[in-house]
């Protein structure tokens, strides 16, 4: 899974490491087999040299889930320059930060001048990314599924929905899904559908259910009107 942040995340990180450094394979280590090492990256460089503790938690988040910050680290931004202008003083506390798999996709970072008019006190930061483009096509023919519907939310849904899950047949899903074991990836999915169904099955005891009606489309073909014309018109 791929993710990226951008703007300002109020916190000071300095050029505080945000990987494990030296964080290799050894094969005599006692290890999950489903670790993933992190990429020797090049240290971040930055104008600000304060870390507070809301840098900690982020620098600690990006250490977690292996997110990389661009600031420091990328062509047009390569020394950390500052974001935020203050009367007290400048910081960098505007980052762009991607999954450490999208490093390679990344062209440059950008620290933008500071404009009055355009910020308080904060410079834009701009990133330019390598994007291919794979045309995709839709197979007209191909069998879809109309939205089931939805449940209907009222004030007093909330104590009924919860009075629903308090039954002797819904707490018993409950219970068995609290203690299945779910520790394997493959059955990630068999949990959020055992989930969905008790939710589910929640709201049919609990909540009025709206079905979506969907009208037919009828054409008003004319004698010349044939089916070669129609399919010149769809495509």
């Amino acid at each position: 899974m791929t993710n990226d942040m951008c703007g300002d995340l109020n916190a000071r990180t300095g050029s505080e490491l945000d990987f494990i450094e030296n964080d290799t394979y050894d094969p005599f280590a006692m290890d999950d087999e489903e670790y993933e090492y992190d990429i020797g990256l090049q240290k971040r460089k930055s104008c600000d040299n304060k870390v507070d503790a809301r840098g900690k938690q982020l620098l600690q988040l990006c250490i977690t889930l292996k997110l990389r910050i661009l600031n420091g680290r990328m062509l047009g931004d390569s020394n950390g320059n500052f974001t935020c202008f203050k009367p007290n003083g400048t910081s960098v506390v505007d980052y762009i930060i991607m999954s450490e798999d999208l490093i390679q996709h990344t062209l440059n970072c950008k620290v933008s001048n500071f404009i009055p008019c355009f910020s308080d006190c904060h410079c834009k930061v701009s990133c330019m990314l390598l994007a291919s483009y794979c045309p995709v096509f839709i197979n007209k023919n191909e069998n879809t599924q109309n939205f089931p519907g939805k449940f209907k939310w009222t004030d007093c849904s909330k104590e009924k929905f919860q009075d629903a899950l308090c039954h002797p047949s819904c707490k018993l899903d409950i219970n068995a899904f609290l203690t299945n074991n779910y520790q394997d990836k493959s059955n990630i999915n068999s949990a959020a559908t055992d989930l969905q169904n008790i939710i589910i099955k929640a709201a049919k005891m609990s909540l009025k259910f709206k079905s979506n009606k969907y009208k037919k489309k009828t054409i008003n073909k004319k004698k010349w009107y044939d089916q070669d014309l129609y399919n010149k018109r769809e495509n």
